[in-house]
């Protein structure tokens, strides 16, 4: 009987690896199977290889077309996306940091969470239907973005460069804009409530509604007529 049972026990070992070694059956295979490793890669350069979870700091994924992909958690610290493609891509609590994504197209991606502080976000399209809620995009670059119509509730945009960026119809709520440059930026329509705009710069800014931001936080606020708005009851008087 130990005889029968070794060898059941073999084969069933020998059966088990070449399951392991298997190509996955789809591509939600492909995505679970990848993400279990966590070996940090540098310089990667395969587009294939920015997959949910994979750690790619300073990879190099110039134009890569990356619609749709799962993306969830990947860190891509200090990578190389300029003129790529991340339409419609789940970037949930991914972490690029110092990035280049200049020109990047991020049209209906969900970046809620995500970690873009320092980035270089100049020139990118998000257009509408981009989840921004919660994410860092402290001293980001985001000169002459497109961003008609995203969502940043609770963003962090502290001295993020947002000079001549069009944020027409955003959702900028309880979103921290301290410091940041809004010079030349154009705000239409876009929802300011509760938003921290101390030491902001808002020197030429166009389509900003006054009358409906009676909770922004405004204090040595640049407004775009030059005036400064003091006008947070916490305000320092001095």
């Amino acid at each position: 009987m130990r005889r029968v049972a070794v060898a059941i026990f073999v084969v069933g070992a020998v059966m088990g690896a070449g399951t392991l070694n298997a190509e996955p059956r789809s591509t939600s295979d492909s995505v679970r199977i990848d993400t279990l490793s966590t070996a940090v890669r540098q310089n990667v350069k395969d587009c294939s290889e920015a997959v949910a979870g994979a750690n790619l700091p300073n990879a190099i994924l110039t134009g890569c077309d990356l619609t749709g992909a799962n993306l969830y958690e990947v860190v891509l610290t200090k990578a190389t996306l300029t003129n790529a493609k991340l339409v419609d891509a789940t970037l949930y609590k991914a972490d690029l940091s110092g990035a280049n994504m200049s020109s990047t197209w991020l049209s209906g991606s969900y970046l809620r969470g995500a970690d873009l502080s320092g980035a270089d976000l100049s020139g990118a399209t998000l257009g509408y239907s981009v989840i921004l809620d919660g994410a860092d995009l402290s001293d980001a670059n985001l000169n002459g973005a497109t961003m008609n119509g995203s969502s940043f509730a609770g963003a962090n945009l502290s001295g993020a460069n947002l000079t001549w960026a069009s944020l027409n119809g955003s959702d900028l709520a309880s979103a921290n804009l301290t410091g940041a440059n809004l010079t030349n930026a154009t705000l239409g329509g876009a929802d300011l409530t509760d938003a921290n705009l101390i030491n902001a710069d808002l020197t030429d800014a166009t389509g900003l509604d006054l009358t409906n931001t009676p909770t922004t936080l405004f204090c040595r606020t640049t407004m775009p007529d030059g005036s400064i708005n003091n006008s947070w009851y916490n305000c320092p008087k001095d």
